[in-house]
């Protein structure tokens, strides 16, 4: 299923108005395109808030996608592949804001605070902040106020967004069955387009009960589902179908 979601963009345009809470946030950091030092409050160009559109997708990496990369529509500022989780997120879970969402790899946490603005408020990432300092992911979680838990592999999270990479891990650890880990609840496995991530996702998740769910129209992201909710999950997305 390829969706479009782009065909209605105004819960876009309803978020864009917390970009500048952002770059409030972020502008107190130096970024630098190779050598930084997160000890010194140095990271990586990656989170520049100026320069999002200039990060490659991980399907083109190095490489930029010119056409998604300066599509108008994409006014938050967070790495692109991200809105097609938080697209999902937001269409799915409407009514079920509490459900716990587990971001790997968050860095600064942008995604955790535009889900915050959407209503979303229980949240549990797995990072080791080797690319930005801690203390900017703990200003936007201050500055969302939200309460992010952090590198607990006790918690069972019903969504889990990846952007780690696959010599790490594959969508979770757990999932990849080299840490024991309880994912019961699991309902919704987004990631990022990436052709490594797209071969393996059928050899580890279809017998472990999942099935491929959607990808967006710009082939930035993906998201394999539960089998028991696919019927559930694509009749939500129909009307966005492309």
């Amino acid at each position: 299923m390829i969706i479009n979601i782009l065909r209605d963009t105004d819960w876009i345009n309803v978020l864009e108005g917390h970009n500048q809470t952002i770059r409030d946030v972020h502008y107190k950091y130096k970024f630098m395109a190779n050598y930084y030092d997160i000890t010194k409050g140095e990271a990586s160009d990656w989170f520049n808030p100026d320069m999002y559109r200039l990060a490659q997708l991980s399907r083109t990496y190095p490489d930029i996608d010119r056409v998604v990369n300066n599509r108008s529509e994409y006014k938050l500022i967070f790495y692109l592949p991200n809105y097609v989780s938080l697209f999902l997120i937001k269409e799915l879970y409407a009514d079920r804001k509490g459900i716990l969402i587990e971001d790997v790899g968050t860095g600064n946490g942008n995604l955790l605070f535009f889900l915050s603005k959407l209503g979303f408020n229980n949240f549990h990432t797995i990072e080791i902040f080797c690319h930005c300092p801690k203390s900017l992911f703990d200003e936007m979680m201050k500055a969302g106020d939200i309460n992010c838990k952090l590198n607990d592999l006790a918690l069972n999270p019903v969504v889990v967004n990846n952007c780690s990479s696959p010599k790490f891990c594959f969508i979770t650890p757990g999932l990849d069955k080299k840490i024991d880990r309880d994912l019961s609840n699991l309902e919704l496995i987004s990631f990022y387009a990436n052709r490594i991530w797209e071969e393996q996702a059928p050899e580890i998740l279809t017998s472990q009960g999942y099935s491929f769910l959607c990808k967006d129209k710009d082939d930035m992201g993906l998201a394999w589902c539960r089998n028991d909710k696919l019927n559930e999950f694509r009749e939500k997305l129909e009307k966005w179908r492309a």
